[in-house]
């Protein structure tokens, strides 16, 4: 008897405390490892700097140029700029860029937003971090940073945007 009235009473408190977590409405409850998966919450400035990246394709405008578009070499470079991607900090990436005949790797050059196609950044703003990386010789991709995201734009497979 005593030990359902145990039982009984961990149920309440368990419940009790999943009420206090349940979010109101427009309200979203995530722990701290989906937070720092996805950059959101309290963090020093400059935290995301030692992250790895993720590429997104959330805003990404194939009116320019589509992967259809892309050789097979082409798609296989871009899968291996995922994969180094993925085994880079961003302060890693940013260290490539450099002035013309100085980057080295990713190539990773700041951009104004007036540098990419206008239907590449409609609807966003200018201020943005918007930046271009090399996959190959010739092609690059265009997008911009928030927090550990880079979010891809378009793709310029020879290199017309910024020559």
């Amino acid at each position: 008897m005593a030990k359902n009235r145990s039982l009984k009473s961990a149920a309440r408190k368990q419940e009790q405390d999943t009420k206090s977590l349940s979010p109101s409405p427009g309200e979203v409850i995530i722990t701290e490892h989906v937070a720092s998966v996805f950059g959101v919450g309290k963090r020093p400035a400059n935290a995301n700097d030692s992250e790895r990246p993720y590429v997104s394709l959330k805003y990404f405008d194939g009116s320019y140029e589509c992967f259809s578009d892309w050789s097979k070499s082409d798609l296989l470079a871009f899968t291996d700029l995922l994969r180094r991607l993925s085994q880079m900090s961003w302060v890693q990436i940013m260290g490539t860029g450099g002035k013309k005949g100085g980057k080295t790797g990713l190539g990773c050059t700041r951009l104004s937003c007036s540098q990419l196609p206008a239907s590449a950044t409609s609807g966003l703003s200018e201020d943005l971090a918007y930046m271009e990386m090399r996959v190959s010789l010739k092609a690059r991709i265009h997008g911009f940073r928030m927090n550990e995201a880079f979010f891809l734009l378009c793709l310029d497979k020879d290199h017309k945007i910024c020559t």
